[in-house]
């Protein structure tokens, strides 16, 4: 992906536009191993900022972080045959090291709770050797077929946390809690807003009892998987002999859950909030959350005024603790403006000579382009404000999205008739059979059903849209990336 001046407009082509968005942003490009991208400086600050925020509250919520191989024994994977039917299709396997035939082939972890379980094993012997609860930064593997930057690639970067607990009631209850933080930090920092829900049989993790999901809606009314919460029961636990002795020859496999969040979360903030011009960020996450955008000309650069008035600019944006760059570059402020637009910069700040005349600041949101210009000592506070605004204004955009594009519908035809409209969430009712989930297919080319919603925000539909009995659950259909 290379940088370019035009942006594919959404209503042409929205594949395109989201390309087009992650180059014109700098955020990422291909590189020359096939299905691997180059995270770009901005799209590695914007990372950053998400594995800064959430980390610490990893932290906060009693986690600690470790680092395992990235090479697995196929042995190991091999111990939960449930686990290894789920992701034999996405190995990526070395036979060989060093032109020698590996008797144990080794494998680029996909996950990595076999790894981490074989280990677990090891350190539980009693009750007083649990919680477990550790999490891990890293990089994985999947051999995608079909690619596309930060949603699906063939190496991306996530945070997989595991535990196990001395109990069912405990493990449950770190998955909820998990499930929790990560709609927090979506609807929190990042203006995404959410449906928590369940997973039925046929899109749970493999190896799971339960897998709870984070689902979002991107502005083109397609469903992303933002986030999962698996509670893993005693299916990893039985098979890697993790068990904890109590009282005289007693001894209990340990409860497990695992929960993640990776680089597809970048994916779902840039087509969640950015538009035609480019990239849009929340404040919240945004590395920079302003750019100075100093007038160079004859004028300005002459005037003794300019060193102070910019040091006063700074001194404000730093009392209100805001990040920004400087741009003293000599390019015409329309480029300047340009730029830092398609980066998704939330606020451009404009010094020149009227400004240092006036003793004033011009201020341009990014997803508004509104301008107002506040003397120079209200700066500080006056930024802050509208940052705050524009945080409100996108989740109360995206929320309103994700109510425009839901539809409730009864019957099969209903469905049918929606999905040939366009993209859309569509809740109905659902009697929770496997054939009926195999059936799911009959709503539409491409339709999945995402979840069953731990909230149901819908009206109720009291029949199941395939077979006509009663309904189960409340369910979400959706095309999905």
């Amino acid at each position: 992906m290379s940088e370019q001046t035009r942006i594919t407009p959404r209503c042409e082509e929205y594949s395109r536009w989201y390309l087009d968005v992650i180059a014109a942003a700098r955020l990422a490009s291909y590189s020359d191993v096939p299905g691997c991208m180059i995270i770009e400086p901005n799209g590695c600050a914007l990372w950053e900022r998400v594995t800064d925020i959430f980390d610490a509250r990893i932290k906060a919520t009693g986690h600690r972080n470790v680092k395992y191989p990235a090479l697995i024994p196929l042995s190991l994977l091999q111990r939960e045959t449930e686990h290894v039917e789920g992701f034999a299709p996405e190995f990526v396997t070395i036979h060989s090291l060093n032109g020698s035939k590996l008797e144990d082939p080794l494998v680029l972890r996909p996950t990595s709770e076999t790894i981490m379980y074989a280990d677990f094993a090891k350190k539980v012997k009693a009750a007083s050797d649990l919680p477990i609860k550790i999490n891990q930064w890293c990089n994985v593997w999947r051999a995608e077929r079909r690619t596309l930057p930060f949603l699906r690639t063939f190496e991306f970067y996530w945070q997989e946390g595991h535990t196990a607990h001395a109990s069912e009631t405990e493990a449950r209850a770190e998955v909820m809690d998990m499930l929790q933080e990560y709609r927090t930090f979506a609807e929190g920092t990042m203006a995404i807003p959410c449906i928590l829900g369940r997973k039925t049989p046929g899109e749970r993790f493999a190896g799971a009892v339960d897998t709870f999901s984070v689902e979002t809606m991107m502005q083109n009314g397609k469903a992303l998987q933002s986030a999962t919460s698996h509670y893993l029961g005693q299916n990893f636990a039985r098979a890697f002999g993790i068990k904890y002795s109590y009282g005289v020859g007693e001894s209990e496999f340990a409860f497990q859950t695992s929960w993640g969040m990776s680089t597809r979360i970048l994916g779902a903030l840039i087509m969640s909030h950015s538009d035609d011009k480019g990239l849009v960020l929340p404040p919240r996450i945004a590395p920079v959350q302003a750019a100075i955008m100093l007038i160079v000309d004859k004028k300005t650069s002459s005037d003794e005024r300019r060193d102070g008035f910019l040091a006063s600019v700074r001194r404000q944006l730093d009392n209100a603790h805001i990040s920004y760059v400087l741009d003293a570059t000599d390019r015409k402020l329309g480029l300047k403006q340009y730029d830092w637009e398609k980066q998704g910069i939330p606020l451009r700040l404009v010094v020149g000579m009227s400004e240092i005349e006036r003793d004033q600041v011009t201020i341009i949101r990014r997803d508004t382009s509104a301008k107002t210009t506040v003397p120079l000592d209200d700066l500080g506070s006056a930024a802050a404000l509208q940052l705050a605004v524009m945080q409100a204004d996108l989740f109360a955009a995206a929320q309103e999205r994700l109510q425009a594009k839901s539809r409730v519908c009864a019957t099969l035809e209903e469905i049918r008739a929606a999905f040939k409209e366009g993209n859309f969430f569509v809740h109905t009712g659902w009697s929770g059979t496997k054939d009926d989930e195999k059936g799911v297919k009959e709503a539409g080319d491409g339709v999945t059903l995402r979840c069953i919603p731990l909230v149901r925000t819908a009206p109720y539909v009291d029949k199941c849209f395939l077979t006509g009995k009663p309904a189960e659950h409340q369910v979400i259909l959706a095309k999905a990336y």
